[in-house]
């Protein structure tokens, strides 16, 4: 927490950060700090919060996050990062919210996810986003809210859900999405064998009445409904 809620800071000393091992909310609510410099971060096990609200926050140096389990929260509502990079996500197991709300982002860095189990809210408000990429999801058990108010966002991929066991709200207000998207969206569904009768409908998914309509003229939409 050490330049937490420090809402006029606008520039971050060189520190020497290599022997740090939490990073948690270190940045948190800087509200006027507009670039950092570089980091090591290559000791440290949690990220949580590391640059929330950091609203104008336009330039985050290369991040080694070779260690790191836990990221969440840690870029939300950074408005104007526009890119991310890391060197390595290995460890990760929690990316709750961890891009939520940067309306800037326009595209997610690599990342690997394969240890990931929480995805909830992970790119929930980033409306400049068009596509989301190919991720390891054989873990993950809960995808609520995942992309809600993704206004740009248009194609998403076939993700591995058979993990999943919460899957409310994942494409709210996605209005944008293409038919081949809406059709891995219903793969997707067929693949969570894990849902409870809850979540099995196209409204709760986050689908709105005309994209579920257009729905039942695509490939996979029997194989949706013969899975319950």
């Amino acid at each position: 927490y050490m330049f937490q809620y420090c809402t006029s800071l606008q520039e971050i000393p060189v520190l020497n950060t290599s022997k740090v091992t939490n990073m948690t909310a270190m940045f948190q609510r800087c509200l006027a700090l507009v670039k950092i410099p570089a980091l090591n971060t290559s000791k440290i096990t949690s990220a949580t919060s590391l640059f929330y609200e950091c609203e104008s926050l336009e330039e985050i140096p290369e991040l080694n996050f070779n260690l790191v389990t836990n990221m969440s929260n840690t870029f939300q509502s950074c408005k104007k990062l526009k890119h991310i990079s890391f060197t390595s996500t290995n460890k990760l197991t929690n990316m709750l919210a961890t891009f939520s709300g940067c309306a800037s982002l326009l595209a997610l860095p690599p990342l690997d996810t394969s240890n990931v189990t929480i995805m909830q809210a992970l790119v929930s408000g980033c409306t400049s986003l068009k596509e989301l990429p190919e991720l390891n999801t054989s873990k993950v058990t809960t995808m609520e809210y995942m992309c809600q108010n993704c206004a740009s966002l248009e194609k998403v991929p076939i993700l591995d859900t058979s993990a999943v066991t919460i899957f409310s709200s994942v494409f709210t207000n996605c209005p944008n999405l293409t038919d081949e998207s809406l059709n891995n969206i219903l793969q997707m569904c067929v693949d969570a064998i894990k849902l409870t009768s809850t979540y099995k409908n196209l409204k709760s998914v986050g689908l709105s009445a005309e994209q579920a309509t257009r729905c039942q003229s695509l490939s996979n939409y029997q194989a949706f409904v013969d899975a319950g």
